[in-house]
């Protein structure tokens, strides 16, 4: 699956490798602290970025590394692409294990295009490729984010900022409806497709992640937010494009799919996989005992 490089390695080849192949790993490097990786990815010829308006709880641990999603170790992350749902979505992501779980925790891996491949034709994605999807967030303000009912980050999280002008200046950038609601809360709703043409292989790349929006996926606490509280106060759904709601075995094609075509990658310390997003979907699955690692992204010059 992987084409295989060194530290030593042109950071051009590999670029190219993984434009090409979706995927390039280098192993056995020995990086201890982020800011060694930090060093290290300088030598590519990207534009590193931040996590802004990213949904996962991360730690920022350099300036362009951040821990890997935060969520319980017990939680199953479902394949995505990262950011798909905003139009800044990286072109790479690179993913450092400095310390794998004791057991579990293995990276799952999906070619969009053949995910695309398993949906085209079934009637029940219709309507999405016909009206698109949207998303829609609601973020409490970092003083009562502890007093607020559901989950997830504050909107100071989620732009890494306190600026409501630099929040409102992101938002209209990017086509993002907005609303401040009581208690400091900011609502967001954004329209996108589901998804995309590859821009060197040309496929049509599933380039979307409604199993990652959709409470009903969230498991007993997502069910127990949908009773509780009305549609616009939910911290994260998805819709239509045209605002009606996802049918329930819709999620549950989506759930086979990539249970039967996601392959699970089991972590060795001080390897590195470079991946190119705008093809291959990753997810995790759940693990027991630490486990330490890292993501940076970005896009070209």
């Amino acid at each position: 699956m992987f084409v295989d490089f060194s530290i030593d390695s042109n950071p051009d080849e590999i670029l190219e490798a993984t434009k090409a192949h979706g995927l390039t790993r280098i192993q056995n490097l020995h990086f201890q602290e982020a800011s060694e990786l930090e060093v290290y990815l300088q030598t590519f010829p990207l534009q590193f970025q931040d996590y802004r308006f990213g949904q996962s709880p991360r730690t920022q641990k350099s300036s362009s590394v951040y821990t890997t999603t935060e969520y319980p170790a017990k939680a199953l992350i479902p394949p995505h692409h990262e950011l798909s749902y905003t139009k800044h979505a990286p072109r790479f992501l690179f993913f450092y294990c400095q310390k794998p779980a004791s057991e579990g925790g293995e990276t799952t891996l999906l070619d969009g295009a053949e995910f695309y491949r398993q949906l085209r034709g079934n009637s029940l994605f219709d309507p999405i490729f016909e009206h698109g999807l949207q998303y829609q967030k609601t973020m409490p303000s970092k003083e009562n984010a502890n007093s607020v009912i559901g989950f997830g980050k504050s909107w100071q999280e989620h732009f890494e900022t306190t600026s409501k002008t630099e929040v409102e200046a992101y938002l209209k950038a990017n086509n993002i409806h907005w609303k401040w609601l009581e208690s400091n809360k900011l609502k967001t709703q954004n329209h996108r497709e589901p998804t995309l043409i590859h821009p060197d292989s040309k496929e049509r790349i599933w380039f979307a992640q409604p199993r990652l929006w959709h409470l009903a996926c969230f498991g007993p606490k997502g069910h127990f937010l949908m009773r509780l509280l009305p549609k616009e106060q939910y911290p994260v759904h998805v819709t239509l494009g045209n605002g009606k709601e996802l049918r329930p075995d819709l999620l549950e094609v989506l759930q086979k799919i990539e249970q039967d075509f996601a392959t699970p990658y089991s972590w060795n310390k001080g390897e590195l996989l470079v991946v190119d997003n705008w093809r291959f979907a990753h997810g995790r699955m759940p693990f027991s005992g630490e486990r330490v690692h890292w993501i940076a992204m970005a896009d070209w010059n």
